[in-house]
């Protein structure tokens, strides 16, 4: 019994001077599951764990060489709380037997960040990419932050699903359509108005879409 207890401190504790991504999540995982579920120390490594999981988000990255600001990291620290939620709640059901720890991990990160991109969120993102200047890496970058939010939200309709006999034919027209209506977004976004109509953002994307 000692020997097992040894041997899972060791997990525990030891740290490699590198290693891949799966290899820090399964790490840290071993990590969580060392302290009594509710105690501090559990709590420590599961947001930690967390901080791991959001480093490979697509959304809400920092622009070059500068902290994250305004909606972007509003929308970061509620994703964190979002995810830190879930997970406390799934931790002790995850068996990495079962479940790869990447797949895992990521299948949690997108449903908090689905769960917190609603369309109020993804107009803040659409009125921040019109702040700022066409032509400018900031006006790049947040396009780039906006057409990730819109991907990653789950509210891209699909529209006109019975015309087609073909499911493989629709969705290749369908990636097509999505993919020019994306283009669309971020040439025409200073023609988004969001006072116009019912104020829905994701209104004036379906529309185009359709």
């Amino acid at each position: 019994m000692k020997t097992d207890e040894n041997a899972l401190l060791t997990n525990c504790t030891s740290s490699g001077t590198f290693m891949s991504i799966d290899a820090q999540l399964e790490q840290l995982v071993i990590q969580a599951q060392c302290y009594a579920p509710q105690s501090q120390e559990r709590q420590l490594a599961l947001t930690q764990l967390v901080d791991e999981i959001l480093r490979s988000r697509k959304v809400a990255r920092p622009f070059v060489g500068q902290p994250l600001f305004g909606v972007y990291k509003k929308i970061y620290e509620q994703v964190r709380q979002e995810l830190l939620h879930n997970i406390d709640e799934e931790f002790d059901n995850y068996d990495p037997t079962l479940f790869p720890v990447r797949a895992w991990s990521n299948n949690l990160r997108d449903r908090a960040l689905k769960k917190i991109l609603d369309d109020n969120q993804l107009k803040n993102l659409a009125i921040e990419a019109q702040r700022h200047p066409p032509n400018t890496e900031l006006r790049q970058y947040a396009l780039g932050e906006l057409v990730e939010a819109i991907r990653l939200s789950g509210r891209l309709a699909h529209p006109h699903q019975k015309k087609f006999s073909s499911p493989q034919f629709y969705e290749l027209l369908y990636d097509e359509a999505v993919n020019k209506t994306l283009a669309y977004v971020c040439r025409k976004i200073d023609t988004y108005d969001p006072e116009r109509g019912d104020k829905k953002f994701m209104n004036w994307v379906n529309f185009r879409l359709d």
